[in-house]
């Protein structure tokens, strides 16, 4: 028979209550694991976080560039009929990108 872990109760205002929740979205734990890690100060590293999400920001921004460089071609090809070559690789690519990205923003956040 498993072991009955022991209970504490804390007590906070509704808008306390929000905070916590938002805070511990954030670090991707419930309230619960939040609350019990911060107590432990075992948290990750805000800065750690904002790295990642520089990073991720980045990322995206560069996957976008691609993105817009390759709807910039079709649009050429619509209204003026010449082309600028884009290939399939390069639009796999780019498509291969924004699914990474994609990604590392669900495991990282």
């Amino acid at each position: 028979m498993p072991t009955k872990l022991p209970h504490s109760s804390v007590y906070h205002t509704a808008e306390e209550k929000e905070r916590l929740q938002k805070s511990a979205k954030f670090y991707g734990l419930n309230v619960s694991k939040f609350l019990l890690l911060a107590g432990l100060e075992e948290l990750p590293e805000p800065e750690d976080t904002r790295k990642l999400l520089f990073q991720l920001i980045f990322e995206i921004r560069r996957t976008g560039a691609n993105l817009s460089q390759i709807r910039r071609n079709l649009n050429a090809v619509r209204l003026t009929g010449e082309v600028e070559p884009v290939t399939d690789a390069e639009v796999k690519q780019a498509v291969k990108e924004f699914q990474e990205v994609i990604k590392q923003i669900g495991e990282g956040l």
